[in-house]
């Protein structure tokens, strides 16, 4: 299908409000439309789950946990959860790796 949802007697985008005049976003938000059902399940969810259907890359997040002793951050993987009705069902699994506030502004530097 090639239409893109409008607004009722014009060719304003009912969805995705580009700030010009950029197609390929509002063609990205159709197929992702399509991907999940409808724009309707677009809503919500996580946007790390974007990045990962958008690179293809194994994604992450780097969580604060704060103790007297010192805060520390670790990571926790994305996975995806398999449920036909949802197809962004995913969560997140803590790892091992465990870093020191020094660390993460290393990290952040390269």
């Amino acid at each position: 299908d090639d239409r893109i949802p409008c607004e009722k007697g014009t060719k304003v985008p009912r969805f995705m409000k580009p700030n010009g005049n950029e197609l390929w976003a509002i063609i990205m938000e159709k197929a992702y439309a399509k991907f999940c059902g409808s724009y309707a399940n677009l809503a919500g969810g996580f946007v790390l789950w974007g990045w990962q259907t958008m690179t293809g890359n194994n994604v992450f997040q780097l969580t604060e946990e704060k103790s007297k002793q010192g805060n520390t951050w670790f990571r926790e993987d994305m996975k995806a959860h398999r449920d036909d009705k949802n197809k962004r069902a995913c969560g997140f699994s803590r790892t091992n790796e465990i870093y020191s506030e020094d660390q993460i502004w290393t990290l952040l530097k390269k």
